[in-house]
């Protein structure tokens, strides 16, 4: 067995490590997306509906009511609905946060901005009367503690002239947590493949058969 050198094992292992990180990289990205896009179920059936019943006619606290205690949107993984007018002001909600109707960003009000190709760290994949985000009202160390949102904002319309918007949400926590899980899962198996292959590549030079 001779001694391998170790700029030429160096030399084979780069791009072995330059192939599988793009696999791995393309694997945790499609997870996450998977993850990401699937935590909008089922706001966009329940915004969607709410928009038809609002544009039909329907008065904003009927279109919200669903027999339930208001949804605690900090604590509660259920699903949460919230009516605006045409300025973006809260009208009607079965979601509470802190007490209060929920108040979404002014900015995402602004359908001029719906198309983006990008949101976050999630493509859009809005239909063009919709808007799906993230929302953060409270960031980490505020009173109370983080809350995300995954949030699905309708615009709709009367026959009679009116619009407004409707949103549904949920909390991002649970999702979250996989994410991050799959984050440093990733890493662990990159490194580890990092390893074995340079491990590999060494004996393979020692054993003269590369």
């Amino acid at each position: 067995m001779k001694k391998p050198s170790l700029s030429r094992a160096l030399a084979l292992w780069v791009p072995f490590v330059v192939a599988f990180s793009g696999v791995f990289l393309f694997a945790a990205w499609a997870v996450q997306q998977n993850y990401r896009l699937g935590l909008d179920d089922p706001q966009i059936g329940m915004a969607e509906d709410a928009a038809r019943a609002l544009a039909g006619g329907v008065a904003p606290e009927d279109a919200v009511a669903d027999g339930r205690s208001p949804v605690d949107m900090a604590a509660s993984l259920d699903p949460w609905l919230a009516v605006y007018d045409a300025s973006g002001a809260p009208v009607a909600a079965n979601g509470l946060l802190d007490g209060a109707l929920p108040q979404l960003p002014p900015g995402v009000f602004d359908t001029s901005e719906w198309q983006r190709i990008v949101i976050g760290h999630h493509f859009n994949q809005s239909p063009p009367d919709e808007f799906r985000f993230s929302w953060e009202p409270r960031y980490p160390g505020a009173p109370g503690g983080e809350v995300r949102q995954a949030v699905v904002l309708v615009h709709y319309e009367t026959p009679t002239g009116g619009a407004g918007f409707v949103a549904a949400g949920r909390n991002m926590r649970v999702v979250e947590s996989r994410e991050a899980t799959l984050r440093e899962g990733a890493a662990i198996l990159w490194g580890g493949t990092s390893l074995a292959t340079l491990a590999a590549i060494i004996l393979l030079l020692a054993l003269g058969w590369l």
